[in-house]
């Protein structure tokens, strides 16, 4: 889940505040990996001035033997960048990045520092060619080392662009050319072409090519489908992703949607699939007309994950998530919402099956206070049947839409858990504290 989001107003000219905020979990690699961002962006006549600020961390949901030889990492980054257009044509940038990054070992943590030094000259060929110069200079404990690069930007008309980078690093180089380009085939469909590729030369070189091309149609205003086929050549792994997306007007009061996603990697050596993932979504959307105060959305999503790169450590993962939402507007200032959803999971491994069924309930007030000021109120009910845990949680919010797509929340919450297994003594029964989150509604 991600939320990221901008914030600019004629109250912060000349300034513009960027956050955002992102968790991962990856079921292949058990980890769980959170990120916190922000950026405060500063404009005058010719000079732009950014700072920056980031904290990440990657934690391994492995915690008994034989798994204690794997580490978790954190990461806190702080840096700066400063740019000034020297004339109508060159542009200077110069910037700094700290970075902190602590290792979690099961014999204490270790430490180490970066330190990034960035410069970089901007050339405008032309109103369409831009030729820069780059060079990274890092520095930390026991090594040091400079990155160096020369590339063109090149907008071909007004559909296509293409670039090329030529970069060194020691003995390693490395090229980077690639092409994006958007053909108007009739007048309801139209085309999206890109490519690019990676050449590497030195001790470590692994080349790649990405090609893809995506259809999007909308043969009559309450109906659009767009598809998209990649193609990503490694050394000796090719990668094979088609997705669609389609979303059509059933009636006036109701709008069907669906997406779909298959993913296959390819090795070349061996002519195998080592590993496959599909998703599939479907749903409906319900708003009467005669009746605007009402609004339900109903989907079902299908996951499938197969890991089949080593006979040993094959793994399944299929997820099937049922959701329906319905939001009514008690008054003119005030909705009421409320959200039900269910998960069941299955992972089947050489020699294990593990199953899970979870369900939520989520019930929130909104209330207006004026066109761009709101309170928010939630609370929320998580029960997993095969342990008969259950977490229960409530939250106070007060949001602010400083542009029409924005919202800008700032709350406190409180959370009580019930764990089943008395064994986990260390477990934290109550947890309440602050929460910003960014909302990005199109």
């Amino acid at each position: 889940e991600e939320y990221r989001g901008k914030i600019s107003d004629n109250i912060l000219k000349p300034t513009d505040l960027i956050l955002d905020h992102y968790r991962r979990r990856s079921i292949l690699s058990h980890m769980r990996t959170t990120h916190y961002g922000g950026e405060i962006l500063n404009r005058w006549d010719r000079l732009t001035l950014s700072t920056k600020a980031t904290y990440e961390r990657q934690d391994s949901e492995y915690q008994d033997p034989p798994f204690t030889s794997l580490s978790d990492f954190k990461w806190t980054t702080l840096g700066g960048d400063l740019s000034y257009q020297l004339t109508k044509k060159i542009t200077l940038h110069t910037g700094y990045e700290w970075k902190d990054e602590i290792e979690s070992l099961p014999l204490g943590d270790e430490a180490k520092q970066y330190n990034t030094f960035t410069g970089r000259i901007d050339y405008q060929l032309d109103k369409d060619n831009l030729l820069y110069l780059r060079n990274d200079h890092i520095e930390a404990a026991g090594y040091m080392k400079n990155i160096s690069a020369v590339g063109v930007e090149q907008i071909l008309d007004e559909r296509t662009t293409s670039y090329a980078e030529y970069e060194k690093e020691g003995s390693t180089f490395r090229q980077n050319m690639g092409y994006k380009s958007k053909v108007k085939l009739t007048k309801w469909l139209s085309s999206n072409v890109s490519f690019e590729r990676s050449r590497v030369s030195g001790p470590t070189s692994v080349d790649s090519d990405a090609s893809s091309i995506s259809l999007e149609a909308k043969p009559k205003d309450e109906l659009w489908l767009t598809s998209k086929i990649e193609c990503r050549h490694y050394q000796k792994t090719k990668e094979y992703n088609l997705n669609y997306e389609s979303k059509g007007e059933l009636t006036p009061d109701l709008t069907a949607f669906s997406k779909g996603f298959f993913s296959r990697f390819k090795d070349q050596d061996t002519c195998t699939t080592t590993r496959r993932d599909k998703q599939g979504v479907i749903g409906l959307s319900y708003r009467p007309i005669a009746y605007d105060r009402l609004n339900v959305i109903g989907k079902y999503e299908y996951k499938h994950k197969e890991n089949i790169q080593i006979a040993s450590q094959e793994s399944q993962t299929q997820n099937h998530i049922g959701s329906v939402e319905v939001a009514y507007d008690l008054t003119k200032n005030m909705t009421l919402g409320t959200r039900y959803a269910m998960n069941k999971s299955v992972e089947k491994g050489q020699d294990h099956i593990d199953r899970s069924h979870i369900n939520l309930f989520v019930t929130s007030l909104n209330y207006r206070l004026t066109p761009r000021l709101d309170i928010l109120t939630e609370g929320r009910y998580i029960y997993l049947h095969e342990t008969g845990d259950w977490k229960l949680g409530s939250s106070i919010e007060i949001g602010y839409k400083p542009i029409k797509d924005l919202r800008l929340g700032v709350g406190y919450t409180f959370t009580e858990y019930n764990d089943a297994d008395q064994a986990h003594e260390d477990q934290n029964y109550l947890s309440r504290g602050p929460y910003f989150k960014l909302t990005i509604s199109k």
